[in-house]
């Protein structure tokens, strides 16, 4: 297999470590209070739009993705990760056969 996608294989495989340990971070008694003050601030219950001002909204809507994609991380069961990231890494495996040695761009897409 080409050194390109086992890179792309590690990275996946990294990014599954990364989100256990959001799970683990805000499993406890801290780790909920700091989400109750990460909601405040990332605009999970008010709305990111900035009247007369669509590059702040575009900020705020950024920082609100960001709060979006960690409640996802602590949501997901270990076993959906760990079932993505096989998934994930199966297709770059596939395309790499099929495509017989063509040399093609790959997107990893970190859900």
């Amino acid at each position: 297999m080409s050194k390109e996608i086992e890179d792309k294989v590690q990275k996946i495989r990294e990014i599954e470590l990364q989100k256990k340990s959001f799970k683990k971070i805000f499993r406890g008694r801290n780790g909920k209070l700091a989400m109750t003050m990460l909601e405040s601030l990332c605009y999970y219950n008010t709305s990111t739009y900035v009247k007369g001002d669509p590059q702040g909204t575009a900020l705020n809507e950024g920082v609100r993705n960001t709060l979006l994609k960690i409640k996802d991380f602590i949501s997901t069961p270990d076993s959906e990760f760990e079932r993505r990231s096989e998934a994930k890494i199966k297709t770059l495996r596939h395309e790499r056969r099929t495509n017989d040695g063509i040399s093609s761009s790959y997107t990893i897409f970190t859900d």
